[in-house]
């Protein structure tokens, strides 16, 4: 299993690390449910291929809404 930090996790994604962050409060990342996550501790975690996945529902969002991903 490959965890990413939420810095590399929000480079991997293409955002600043506090918007990645604030997007765990608000529950909405580009309009649409955040990345699945872990808590371990005190700290967050990332799983790749959860994020491969929230890029495409990503992408199938931008597809429905009309626009380009």
């Amino acid at each position: 299993m490959n965890l990413l930090t939420s810095q590399e996790a929000a480079t991997y994604l293409g955002f600043k690390e506090a918007t990645l962050r604030n997007s765990r409060c608000t529950s909405k990342l580009a309009n649409i449910p955040t990345p699945r996550y872990l808590k371990l501790g005190n700290t967050v975690r990332y799983k790749r291929e959860d994020l491969d996945n929230w890029l495409d529902s990503l992408n199938a969002y931008a597809v429905c809404q009309g626009e380009e991903a």
